[in-house]
């Protein structure tokens, strides 16, 4: 059970609280790796995520999907700005 305690802390004491928190997220990390036999999912100090199916992407391949659905919305935004069906007009 978790409790919300309000605790006014200085940066200094935030700062080390954060870098706590990663070491033993870097830890427990560690020990699943050594319990289960897989590869610890900490690359380059950055997380994987992973995906639905249990693969993992590494940030540059999220950077990779992130940018090509970027240029995919931005052709269909241009598509979109021009209609291609022209209104009739009355006489």
């Amino acid at each position: 059970m978790k409790t919300n305690i309000q605790v006014q802390l200085t940066a200094s004491q935030l700062r080390q609280a954060a870098e706590l928190a990663d070491s033993i997220e870097k830890q427990q990390a560690q020990l699943t790796a050594l319990l289960t036999g897989q590869p610890i999912s900490f690359k380059g100090g950055v997380k994987s995520i992973q995906t639905a199916t249990g693969r993992k992407l590494s940030p540059a391949s999220r950077k990779a999907i992130s940018d090509g659905l970027k240029q995919k919305w931005a052709a269909r935004k241009a598509n979109v700005a021009t209609p291609s069906v022209v209104p009739a007009t009355t006489a």
